[in-house]
């Protein structure tokens, strides 16, 4: 029962964290073009599919723009 209640609890400090990191996210890049968001999400070390998540885009297309952005380098 205590490793229930446990489980539960990590699980409820996961999903706030999870929200935490959309807000700051989403202050970082109010206002870029999705490009520059993409890559400041990206040096954060969010992986394509949390950066879609967040900029409600499909995963392909950030992959297109990350692949973009390191031809650039």
């Amino acid at each position: 029962m205590l490793l229930v209640m446990r489980m539960n609890f990590d699980k409820e400090i996961l999903e706030k964290l999870n929200i935490l990191i959309q807000i700051n996210a989403m202050s970082a890049i109010l206002g870029k073009s999705l490009k520059e968001q993409v890559k400041i999400l990206s040096i954060t070390g969010l992986r394509p599919k949390e950066i879609a998540n967040i900029l409600k885009k499909k995963p392909n297309h950030i992959s297109v723009i990350l692949n973009d952005l390191r031809k650039e380098k």
